[in-house]
């Protein structure tokens, strides 16, 4: 069932006559379609902010000329930095901004703010600048780490930029538009490049109120391609007949990769066809069955002979509250969600997962805030946030990245069949007043796939709109 507020929406006469009798509608939000560019940023027109000379504005200066973004450099910015910025763009080239009407992105740099007193400079770059941010716009924070910081001032500075960004997303959301926080570890400033990258595109249009944490804690390789930069990697996704995981395969092999799709035997016309239109290689696997997890890994081995990441995107729901829920329907769940990725996930590390590899994880916000009748649903997503967290720390000397991927309400089949009043609640109760899309879980799940994310690793990430509910 469509969102019939977002069709008045798309309907101009409709639209006018919802506005006159004061329906408030969603916005339209615009998504990233096709390969990823190396100019990803291309013709964005992006305002610069920070306080003091930091590391990461030499960062910002080539990461965002390097991505094609146009910058207009604020004028608080001290000319020690604006300095960076003239050298970044004599090497190479790109366009520098006088004020504009409008921007697409407001960024911040707020990693040398170590008092109260300094954070002024927040409040003074967003109250001057906030009502030019165009529709479908994005605001990024840069913080330090809590952890880094060596005053007991600057460490709670640092988590105050949580709450407002938090905030400030929930004054946005109305307009499409997102604001997310990035907290960088010392010496792992270079590796925000490609956080950076998805957080300012299109990409992220269905991210809202996340955290970002960068650290140098995986070690990572010497060079960071950002065009087609999953070329000849083989990547295996759980539960790709359908819904997310197939749209997630879709988007991971439009980046180069060869995908190993996994599905039960009864989705098998379906999983046979997403195959042939991907040029990928089924296997078929009841994930009931233990036995499975040898039987995926053989196949790999024999047919790809490596592994360069894995998205355990495979899950079922047996919902009843758990009064009324049967032994059957709790041990049905934890099986494929949770027992299966165990041990499909150690026969993988141990056989055919290479070093520098990617680890991803279907979570869901029931597993952060629970919900009514899932028990055992929550339970399993709950826990495969303590799996990412305790696997990230064992094999990041690998060179392997382990993270987790909460969605929120996402139009799918399983949702459409939801009665209406629990869908609406799922739709209007976030920043952006709508359910995201395959696609947008699709995407993040994409990037944590890539080499630009080697900074994040142990973490949770809701695609979620900003949802109210949840962390």
């Amino acid at each position: 069932m469509n969102d019939i507020l977002l069709e008045i929406e798309k309907n101009p006469l409709a639209k006018q006559i919802a506005t006159t009798v004061g329906i408030p509608l969603p916005p339209i939000l615009k998504r990233y379609k096709g390969p990823w560019k190396e100019r990803i940023l291309e013709d964005k027109k992006i305002q610069v902010g920070g306080y003091g000379k930091t590391k990461v504005q030499e960062i910002l200066a080539t990461s965002l000329l390097k991505a094609g973004a146009q910058i207009y450099i604020n004028p608080s910015i001290e000319n020690s930095v604006r300095t960076i910025y003239e050298e970044a763009r004599s090497g190479l080239g790109g366009i520098f901004l006088t004020e504009q009407d409008k921007y697409d992105s407001l960024v911040f740099d707020a990693t040398n703010i170590q008092n109260p007193d300094e954070l002024k400079e927040v409040y003074y770059f967003f109250h001057n600048n906030i009502r030019k941010l165009g529709s479908n716009g994005r605001i990024v924070i840069i913080a330090k780490a809590d952890e880094d910081q060596k005053t007991l001032e600057g460490a709670v500075c640092s988590r105050g930029l949580e709450g407002f960004t938090r905030s400030i997303a929930k004054e946005i959301g109305k307009k499409g538009s997102t604001a997310n926080i990035i907290y960088v570890r010392d010496k792992a400033e270079d590796r925000i490049e490609g956080v950076l990258r998805f957080l300012l595109s299109e990409l992220s249009a269905f991210i809202d109120n996340q955290v970002f944490r960068v650290s140098n804690l995986v070690k990572a390789p010497k060079e960071i391609p950002f065009h087609r930069s999953l070329d000849r990697k083989n990547i295996l996704i759980t539960g790709a007949a359908r819904g997310i995981g197939e749209k997630t395969a879709e988007l991971i092999a439009q980046e180069g990769a060869n995908v190993i799709l996994v599905d039960h035997p009864m989705a098998g016309e379906d999983l046979g066809k997403v195959a042939e239109r991907l040029n990928g290689y089924p296997i078929l696997a009841d994930l009931m069955d233990p036995e499975s997890y040898n039987k995926i890994t053989f196949t790999i081995k024999e047919k790809f002979g490596k592994l360069d990441g894995v998205v355990h995107n495979a899950g079922i729901t047996r919902d009843k509250t758990i009064a009324n829920m049967k032994e059957e329907q709790w041990d049905q769940v934890l099986q494929v969600n949770l027992k299966s990725i165990l041990g499909l996930n150690q026969s993988l590390l141990d056989n055919v997962l290479e070093d520098y590899s990617h680890i991803v994880c279907l979570s869901s916000i029931s597993g952060i805030a629970g919900n009514f009748g899932q028990t055992n649903y929550s339970l399993t997503k709950a826990a495969l946030i303590g799996f990412v967290k305790h696997l990230s720390e064992q094999v990041a000397k690998r060179g392997i990245t382990v993270n987790a991927v909460a969605p929120g309400f996402i139009e799918t089949k399983m949702t459409a069949v939801l009665p209406l009043f629990i869908k609406e609640a799922g739709r209007r109760l976030s920043n952006l007043s709508q359910g995201g899309l395959p696609e947008d879980v699709g995407q993040l799940i994409t990037f944590l796939m890539t080499p630009g994310s080697y900074g994040i690793t142990g973490q949770v990430i809701r695609v979620c709109g900003g949802a109210l509910i949840g962390a």
